[in-house]
């Protein structure tokens, strides 16, 4: 072979790389995609009518220039993939540096370490307000001499308008949001087996106080399989059911429900420290405000946003993206935070500062299939945060992958100098991948948005085809 015709085929094969590369990448839809991309998509038992796909590369100067999409105008359900939108209209309300106070008042006397009235715990909307907030509170509140109160707990929730949790699940995820909250509005159930085959497990209510009641019907046998079910609320209690059978091999299983009344909850935690601290309450717990002439005694002080933010996407909390659009109203100088008040306020920055106009927001978190949005938006809104003064702060909220987080599994074997940074999202039949991947190189960086709505079985599958999409991005 001459050196000319080796020449032309080294050349020729340079050109049928560049053909493979720009039709793998197309810009419209699937009928683009070359043969080799759709037999893996069918691999996958996908259809292209299950899929919304779009990927655009980063420039240097931060314009995002398309490369692929499928389906990027049509509307899918996001489930927390809608937590994108939440958290840039969140960020848009909230002052960086804002916090939320928890307070002990009281406009009675203290005489003789006696306090001569009520004593009020007013909750401030803190979504991160758990055990060690309460019990530093507490102590704070030692310091002014108190050792009895004369008369009642108070828990004042007034701050939000009620909100019930849904269908009257027990799912820990399912949380209400309330002005007065404690570790989430979740409380963790530890299951123990026994020491012999048939014998019962051990059952440990976390934290433990004397609004929990737990029913233990969980046997020591050599599978694990348990469920909890909520069978009464009170004034005084919830009583919750613990029902299955625990591996005798197993070391310990923890399960979580949440908790249907969150002030009360909130009340009899408290009054548990109270008792830890050496001081006696004489009358109950129970609802209330203090009315008038009222002092504080003790407060907290919640962490500022980007520690809620944190939470919220991170670990995918609906409780505190419910939480913090309740809150919304507060902000602009409504008197009571409420979830609805605050999603017309979701909606309205989405239309206004995003330019978005065709979505359904129906609840924050993704919870509500309702809920619709095209790829094409959600990846507008992920390139707009790009752009923002605040920008660090918001996208360090997200997953890492290999770090902490709900991507903390996936990805494990992508290359050091690779990074995927990305929100997830995932209901019955339904699941979601958005955000960023890129490696060292700045000409290298890409935002992306997946979305699967079909059949629940075949979401394995589009996990799978999500992460390998990724990962031949990055090689």
């Amino acid at each position: 072979m001459s050196f000319t015709l080796w020449n032309f085929c080294r050349r020729f094969k340079l050109l049928k790389i560049l053909w493979l590369f720009l039709f793998i990448w197309p810009t419209h839809s699937i009928s683009d995609l070359p043969i080799e991309i759709e037999k893996k998509i069918r691999s996958k038992g996908l259809k292209a009518s299950y899929l919304g796909l779009v990927i655009s590369k980063i420039q240097p100067d931060g314009k995002a220039i398309p490369l692929y999409s499928v389906n990027e105008d049509k509307l899918f359900i996001p489930a927390s993939l809608v937590k994108i939108a939440t958290l840039s209209a969140l960020y848009h309300y909230y002052p960086s540096s804002y916090t939320f106070k928890t307070s002990f008042v009281s406009s009675a006397s203290i005489q003789k370490g006696i306090l001569k009235g009520n004593l009020v715990l007013k909750g401030g909307g803190d979504s991160s307000f758990t055990s060690e907030s309460l019990w530093n509170v507490i102590n704070n509140l030692t310091r002014s001499g108190i050792k009895e109160i004369q008369g009642s707990l108070l828990i004042d929730d007034s701050l939000y308008q009620q909100e019930k949790s849904f269908l009257n699940s027990s799912r820990s995820y399912h949380a209400p949001a309330s002005a007065s909250s404690l570790n989430w509005n979740s409380t963790a159930f530890y299951i123990r087996p026994g020491k012999t085959l048939n014998s019962p497990a051990l059952v440990f209510a976390d934290p433990e106080n004397s609004y929990i009641e737990v029913i233990n019907k969980v046997i020591t046998r050599k599978k694990t399989r348990i469920q909890v079910q909520r069978r009464s609320s009170s004034l005084t209690k919830e009583i919750f059911e613990i029902k299955g059978q625990i591996d005798i091999n197993t070391d310990e299983v923890v399960k979580y429900s949440n908790i249907s009344q969150p002030p009360l909850w909130l009340g009899y935690n408290a009054l548990a420290f109270l008792k830890q601290r050496g001081i006696q309450l004489v009358g109950p717990v129970k609802k209330g405000v203090c009315q008038r002439n009222c002092k504080t005694l003790a407060e907290w002080e919640s962490r500022p946003l980007a520690f809620h933010s944190y939470n919220l996407m991170k670990y995918s909390s609906n409780f505190v993206a419910r939480m913090l659009v309740s809150h919304l109203p507060l902000l602009k100088g409504e008197k009571q935070g409420d979830l609805r008040q605050g999603m017309k306020k979701l909606s309205s920055y989405l239309k206004q500062k995003e330019g978005i106009k065709n979505f359904r927001l129906e609840e924050p978190s993704g919870l509500s299939r309702k809920n619709r949005f095209t790829p094409k938006d959600l990846q507008k809104i992920l390139i707009s945060a790009q752009t923002k003064l605040y920008s660090p702060e918001m996208l360090f909220a997200y997953p890492l992958a290999k770090g902490k987080g709900t991507l903390n599994k996936r990805f494990t074997k992508l290359p050091s100098s690779s990074f995927v940074r990305a929100k997830t999202g995932s209901l019955y039949g339904v699941l979601g991948l958005a955000g960023w991947a890129g490696t060292n190189k700045k000409t290298d960086n890409y935002v992306f948005v997946f979305i699967f709505n079909g059949p629940a079985g075949k979401s394995p599958k589009a996990q799978d085809f999500f992460d390998e999409m990724i990962v031949s991005l990055l090689k």
